[in-house]
């Protein structure tokens, strides 16, 4: 999986290039830095993603990948869409609260983006290292139990297979969110 930056706004282009070389961890890291990248704190979600589907949600997810768990954590709790509940979910397995975490997915429902997820997990868990088997379709509660398997075992191909899900997760919802109408 790979964001095509060029369907982005300038600034948001500008951040997602200085996130091509970390991946998106797991479990959140607790020290979040003191200033957003290309002075994020003063742009509004429209300025960020004109004519965006869902331009509230893609700050959020935007903030999430920035390690800015508390500010997404405030914009997505604010949302009433299944994309706000979507990036709160993530939000609350990456805290880890786990049973959190279930009660927002269960509050999505089967989301569009899950074909092209499960697709994308098929293709990560085809290496066999794991020993974890998908579903007939994309599951946010089995993945959830993938994660937090993951973070307790000392298996570094669960881990490393975990993470890879997840960056595929983000980057496919961010992108449904940021995607022009």
């Amino acid at each position: 999986m790979s964001l095509q930056p060029s369907s982005f706004s300038e600034p948001v282009r500008g951040i997602l290039a200085g996130l091509t070389e970390r991946p998106f961890p797991l479990i959140r890291t607790t020290v979040e830095a003191d200033v957003m990248p290309g002075g994020l704190n003063a742009k509004s979600s429209a300025h960020l993603f004109p004519g965006a589907r869902y331009p509230q949600e893609a700050l959020s997810g935007l903030l999430l990948r920035l390690n800015r768990w508390e500010a997404s954590h405030e914009v997505s709790q604010e949302l009433n869409t299944v994309e706000g509940s979507y990036w709160h979910g993530i939000a609350h397995r990456l805290e880890p609260d786990y049973g959190n975490a279930s009660y927002w997915f269960r509050r999505v429902g089967r989301h569009a983006i899950f074909p092209r997820l499960h697709t994308a997990a098929a293709q990560i868990l085809s290496d066999g290292n794991t020993q974890w088997n998908l579903k007939e379709h994309w599951d946010p509660f089995l993945f959830v139990g993938w994660c937090e398997e993951a973070s307790r075992a000392a298996d570094p191909g669960k881990l490393k297979a975990a993470i890879a899900i997840q960056n595929a997760e983000w980057e496919l919802l961010f992108e449904w969110c940021a995607a022009p109408i």
